[in-house]
């Protein structure tokens, strides 16, 4: 695959992947909130998803790819648990999890914002 493809693809996925978390998280704030509904909050949730908007936002600036990523896989790491305890399969998380190692393993080289997944020079 030539090299401008291979970049807007991986630039085409790191800006899907912030972007769904991103979303996804803001979501289940909102849900957490009891803002829908004339429920309590549930401020573990609530706080949770907040970490992760928050690691979302900072994993979408190139700059802070990284550190984001690290804060996404520490909140996708409590959330697949409690997931798992309650049962429950937390299939889309683990994607959301490989997804993130993947940007932040080939992610955007310091020179630039070039992907370096097999990319030389």
């Amino acid at each position: 695959m030539p090299e401008p493809n291979v970049r807007r693809a991986f630039i085409a996925f790191y800006v899907t992947l912030g972007l769904v978390v991103l979303l996804q998280s803001l979501g289940t704030a909102l849900a957490a909130s009891g803002l829908r509904t004339a429920s309590s909050p549930n401020r573990h949730v609530l706080a949770l998803a907040g970490l992760e908007t928050l690691g979302a936002l900072v994993f979408l600036w190139r700059p802070a790819v990284r550190a984001g990523g690290a804060v996404l896989l520490v909140t996708f790491a409590i959330a697949a648990t409690a997931h798992g305890l309650r049962g429950e399969f937390p299939g889309a998380i683990l994607v959301y999890a490989a997804g993130t190692i993947f940007v932040m393993a080939h992610g955007f080289a310091q020179r630039g914002d070039r992907p370096s997944i097999g990319l030389q020079g």
